[in-house]
């Protein structure tokens, strides 16, 4: 979340409990305290309720609010019970957060210059320019009311991020904005939500989102075995809403091989990616 420079709630102090850009807030918590519980009741059947080392290996990015969130949810999937409530009247216990495997997760490489160029030239290109041009008058509309000289999809998003918020948490929001929030500005916000990790995923598998990705949303892959083979399914949870996916068409039980083939031309292994990478 970032604010523009004639914020009312600008002040994080004042209005944000001192907390710093981009940190988890108490409703964050207690979004990812109820995923972790989600997940308790959903796999109870073969997840003991007991915390052990051989059954999870929880793993987020080196960020605060990643950290937070991981911590949160962890407390609602492993409440202290017995013999591990090692305080009284305390039922939240430490369990392991590890550093992301790079083999399993990346953040946006920023630090690839391949990345870099390739996103340069999709900024640039007829899709992009085009919305640039369609919504000129908004354009203009927002950096008259927000002193922002030069606004871009990435402005919008901000904008739209921060709005969003200070509308959920019950903050009146400026008059001007009434003409721009919830629409358009949400549909513009989703066609950059780009740094969006479900919103990549989702896009991956055929879903790209019309509207930005809600907070504390998941997804889930399940991988089960069935006779000689394994299947995968995917599950998305949005507030209490619980929905299967489709993965590129393969619907339920879709053949982990299958999967595979579906998704090749958009997985990569870390050794071309390091080559890639490192080309020019």
């Amino acid at each position: 979340m970032g604010f523009t420079s004639n914020d009312p709630y600008a002040d994080l102090n004042e209005y944000w409990a001192g907390l710093d850009y981009g940190q988890l807030t108490n409703e964050g918590k207690r979004q990812h305290y109820a995923l972790g519980q989600f997940s308790r009741k959903r796999y109870s059947n073969w997840l003991p309720a007991t915390y052990s080392s051989k059954d999870i290996y929880a793993q987020t990015t080196d960020v605060d609010r990643t950290h937070m969130s991981a911590q949160a949810n962890l407390y609602g999937l492993y409440t202290a019970i017995g013999n591990q409530v090692w305080r009284k009247s305390v039922n939240w216990q430490p369990i392991p957060l590890h550093p992301a495997n790079r083999k399993v997760f990346r953040t946006l490489p920023t630090d690839c210059s391949k990345y870099t160029a390739l996103k340069q030239e999709v900024d640039s290109n007829e899709e992009y320019t085009n919305i640039d041009k369609t919504y000129a008058d908004l354009y203009r509309y927002i950096s008259q009311n927000t002193n922002t000289p030069n606004v871009t999809l990435d402005v919008i998003y901000t904008l739209w991020d921060s709005l969003l918020i200070e509308d959920q948490v019950g903050y009146a929001l400026p008059s001007w904005t009434s003409s721009l929030y919830p629409e358009p500005i949400q549909t513009l916000a989703a066609k950059c939500g780009h740094d969006s990790n479900a919103f990549a995923i989702l896009s991956t598998v055929g879903h790209k989102p019309t509207v930005p990705v809600p907070f504390a949303v998941s997804l889930w892959f399940e991988l089960r075995r069935a006779d000689s083979d394994h299947v995968v399914n995917l599950w998305m949870k949005s507030g209490d809403q619980f929905t299967q996916l489709s993965i590129n068409g393969c619907a339920l039980d879709c053949p982990l091989s299958e999967v595979k083939k579906l998704l090749s031309d958009v997985t990569i292994d870390e050794e071309t990616y390091d080559s890639i990478c490192k080309s020019d």
